[in-house]
């Protein structure tokens, strides 16, 4: 009996579309990240960033796990959502 290698045949390739569909996204969001926090209060900023960044981390966790779902669509939409989950909690979360 022969098997395909480590993971079986399709885990690398899928693994590699995952990380194009998925790190488009993400670069997008760090540079995103990195531009709204960059000048402003440092207590403020901190939590933002670190929200946002939280965020972004789930949301490539979820965007990775669709395209092994076979719904490789969604994945640029998971990071998406993440980050604006992060944006919310960070920053519009104390708004009155």
């Amino acid at each position: 009996m022969r098997t395909a290698g480590l993971f079986g045949g399709v885990f690398w390739p899928r693994l590699a579309y995952a990380a194009f569909l998925v790190g488009i996204p993400l670069v997008l969001g760090l540079f995103l990240v990195w531009w709204t926090t960059r000048r402003r209060d440092a207590g403020r900023v901190r939590r933002a960033r670190v929200a946002r960044l939280i965020g972004l981390g789930a949301g490539v966790v979820v965007g990775v796990l669709t395209v092994f779902a076979a719904q490789a669509f969604l994945a640029p939409v998971a990071v998406v959502a993440g980050y604006l989950v992060g944006v919310h909690h960070g920053d519009l979360s104390q708004v009155p």
